[in-house]
């Protein structure tokens, strides 16, 4: 299934929630794109859409970007959840409470 590019899928959300900073989002779309390429690698079995991305944001309004990640990270299985937290480590930087919440060592 096709995605939006990456420069319009960050316009649609930063339209969509300008109170959360640019750059995360950015680095947020950017670890969902990494989850696109792994699924069509082969290498995980589910994808962080567009939809997720929109309610991930709607969620970080309120609870902040970690705990919408860990939220988000919640759809993947347990085979998937490590290549999730990896694909958002490497695009957001450390997140230790995604980390300890999908219960990865």
């Amino acid at each position: 299934m096709p995605y939006l590019p990456e420069n319009a899928e960050y316009s649609l959300m930063k339209s969509l929630f300008p109170a959360l900073d640019a750059d995360m989002i950015l680095k947020v779309i950017k670890g969902a794109n990494l989850t696109r390429g792994g699924f069509m690698e082969g290498k995980i079995g589910n994808v962080v859409s567009t939809r997720d991305l929109k309610m991930a944001f709607h969620n970080a309004l309120t609870l902040g970007v970690e705990d919408a990640l860990c939220i988000l990270g919640g759809k993947f299985g347990s085979e998937d959840a490590k290549r999730f937290y990896d694909a958002f480590t490497i695009s957001v930087g450390p997140l230790e409470a995604v980390r300890k919440f999908l219960n990865i060592s």
